[in-house]
């Protein structure tokens, strides 16, 4: 039986592609240089259609991974990643259109489908600096040195307690009040990697990469997305603590470089998740959904950690500021998929309205905050400190010490809702000895949620939601 051809290879297949460039003929198989594949993945994502493809074969079943691999010898093809978990069996490789039509008459293969590329969610990211002692200049315009006063005035707490605004409308003090802070959990990050900055240190988080290169983090973004999950306490010149939402345990997978990836390189991390037996995983990542929820390999393998193995996954809804503009995974209805709403709005009159460059739609279940007004010409600029989070904002911006930076983007509200999940689900099994998992959270937020609006899903996803049913 010949197998199918997916909806997101077809238009692939059909434009035309660029067969010499820079004197290279890129018709010719050249897999045996070990660079030729990231050479062909560069072209790929800067719009060269090259005669390779970036493909994944979807397999029957384990028992002929083994077949499908000798026909890709047979080819001369390259085998990046073979992939095997839970329902999810899969090989990625590089391929011509000629290719691909003669393994689609491979019985072993089920489906075969173009590996899209995937991007990491900061709207802005300008204020990290890896290389100074201090960063100087990050404000930018006077607009950053808003001041908050309102009920979530920072008041001191005796004890290790967290303080600060948004951990306050979050809920995450009253977690630590009664005993959960998340050390009995363990989280996955699938970013850009993890290098130790002044939050956390390599010995205090797991690291591993789905290549065979060095874990760091060269770009910043998944050391933010880290701090903001599990950083410890620093604090700064103004007096005002940093510190993350959790104590929870942490691996970062590396499986984004330079800021992107593709789906099979997520596939593989998600199974190494999986098997590292973590309780929940953040993706602060997407891309334009090409197919349907269920036509998508990482869709699918979302909903089965989610749904089979109980495993939280809170994903990131994009940063486009579209209607129906939610990127893949999150447009899979059993992940949390959260987009982002503004903290000043909130801290003002209590409303919860969605960041101006938030992707919104059906498919969003939830907000949290993420930094950036409803209008982007707000006179009041608003970002996340790395790190998060007593302040979403903060005065002397200038006087943040090195490595600690701010933006605004989904990419910080998945994390700030994924760390409040976890402290949930560690106060639920203690109380019931079951696993909270994205089955019951869905439901919380229908039924205790605020009316759903395309905008902002079921509204703000904090512990006052939670407590209706822990």
């Amino acid at each position: 039986m010949a197998a199918q051809i997916s909806k997101s290879l077809a238009p692939v297949l059909a434009r035309p592609t660029t067969k010499i460039i820079a004197g290279i003929d890129l018709t010719k198989n050249r897999f045996d240089n070990p660079r030729y594949v990231g050479f062909l993945d560069a072209l790929n994502i800067m719009g060269f259609d090259t005669p390779y493809k970036p493909i994944i074969l979807e397999i029957a079943e384990t028992s002929v991974i083994n077949n499908v691999k000798e026909a890709l010898n047979k080819l001369q093809l390259p085998i990046e990643y073979v992939i095997d978990f839970l329902k999810i069996k899969v090989i990625s490789t590089w391929a011509t259109e000629d290719n691909i039509y003669e393994l689609s008459s491979n019985d072993a293969i089920k489906k075969i489908h173009y590996n899209n590329i995937k991007y990491l969610h900061e709207y802005e990211f300008p204020f990290v600096n890896f290389m100074s002692t201090m960063i100087s200049n990050v404000t930018g315009t006077e607009t950053r040195k808003f001041k908050i006063k309102s009920r979530y005035e920072d008041r001191k707490k005796p004890g290790d307690i967290p303080t600060g605004a948004l951990f306050e409308a979050l809920g995450a003090d009253k977690y630590w009040i009664e005993g959960y802070t998340g050390r009995s959990l363990h989280g996955a990050i699938i970013d850009s990697g993890f290098s130790s900055n002044r939050m956390l240190t390599r010995g205090e988080v797991g690291r591993m990469s789905i290549r065979a290169v060095d874990p760091g983090d060269y770009i910043g973004h998944g050391a933010f997305v880290l701090n903001l999950f599990r950083g410890n306490p620093i604090t700064l010149s103004t007096g005002q603590v940093l510190r993350g939402l959790t104590r929870c345990s942490a691996t970062s997978i590396k499986a984004l470089f330079g800021g992107r990836g593709r789906d099979a390189g997520i596939l593989l991390a998600l199974q190494k998740a999986v098997e590292l037996g973590v309780d929940g995983i953040n993706l602060s990542l997407g891309g334009k959904a090409t197919v349907s929820a269920e036509e998508s390999l990482l869709c699918q393998a979302c909903k089965q950690i989610a749904e089979e193995e109980k495993i939280l996954v809170f994903v990131s809804a994009g940063n486009d500021g579209e209607q129906n503009s939610v990127n893949d995974p999150g447009i899979e209805p059993s992940v949390i998929t959260v987009g982002s709403c503004s903290f000043i709005q909130y801290l003002e009159n209590g409303n919860v309205r969605r960041s101006f460059y938030s992707s919104y739609g059906p498919e969003v279940n939830c907000v949290s905050f993420g930094g950036g007004q409803p209008n982007e010409e707000d006179e009041l600029d608003e970002n996340i400190l790395n790190g998060t989070s007593p302040l979403s904002v903060i005065d002397n911006l200038d006087m943040i010490p090195n490595m600690i930076g701010s933006g605004k983007g989904t990419s910080w509200s998945a994390p700030n809702a994924f760390g409040i999940a976890m402290l949930g689900r560690e106060k639920y099994f203690d109380k019931t000895g079951e696993k909270l998992s994205n089955i019951e959270i869905l439901k919380i937020l229908k039924d205790y949620g605020t009316e759903f609006d395309d905008e902002i899903g079921n509204g703000l996803f904090n512990r006052d939601l939670l407590n209706n049913f822990i």
